[in-house]
């Protein structure tokens, strides 16, 4: 005896295992906009030395810096405390390096104008206390600041030129923050570009989701 069919004469929706693909991308879309937020950098150039240098520095020397947040500064704010992503900072002579676990001191407070432009600053990064014959001391520093009163400088202890010799140099204009994010693709970006690419791609090679047959 033949079983019956129940479905005799019945249209029945086949689910088309493609579209797994098309799930997936999806999903991978979703993901990649999760895990890479958008990031802002910003790169410092400070004017020429002009003032207090000695050797090596030099008036070709200044303070630049390239730092990075997770999210834009909001526009108006006060000048704050904000913790970057990264920052590197140089005199021309010395680097530092935000991450830099030996640092005595880090410093990085910003204020923005009604466009979220940075206009007021403090921001410096500091080594260890270096202790001097004779009882005094000094540290490894760089620094910039912009707010009431302007200045840039750096100073190093370098016992190459005699014992407690401190090379350093100032400027007294404030120099500039820019905003170097604009145009340059975060990479999140770029993997949901290819990825809705992708997609694309893989929709135009699939059938109709769902198939109907008719059963006999």
């Amino acid at each position: 005896m033949r079983a019956r069919n129940r479905n005799k004469g019945k249209t029945i929706m086949i689910w088309n295992r493609k579209t797994s693909r098309m799930g997936t991308l999806a999903g991978l879309l979703l993901a990649a906009n999760g895990l890479f937020a958008s990031t802002v950098t910003y790169d410092f150039i400070g004017t020429p030395f002009t003032s207090d240098i000695t050797a090596p520095y030099t008036t070709s020397d200044r303070v630049t810096a390239t730092i990075t947040f997770a999210d834009a500064l909001p526009a108006s704010m006060a000048l704050q405390a904000v913790t970057p992503l990264s920052l590197i900072m140089t005199d021309g002579h010395q680097v530092f390096d935000y991450s830099d676990p030996t640092l005595q001191f880090k410093v990085t407070e910003f204020g923005t104008d009604v466009s979220g432009a940075i206009t007021t600053w403090q921001v410096f990064l500091q080594g260890p206390i270096i202790f001097l014959p004779g009882g005094t001391n000094t540290a490894n520093l760089v620094f910039t600041r912009n707010n009431g009163s302007a200045v840039s400088f750096g100073h190093f202890y370098d016992p190459s030129r005699g014992p407690g010799y401190i090379a350093g140099a100032r400027a007294f204009d404030p120099g500039a923050w820019t905003d170097v994010t604009a145009g340059v693709p975060e990479p999140g970006a770029s993997i949901l570009m290819l990825l809705g690419a992708s997609m694309v791609l893989v929709a135009r090679r699939l059938r109709p989701t769902w198939r109907q047959l008719r059963t006999e």
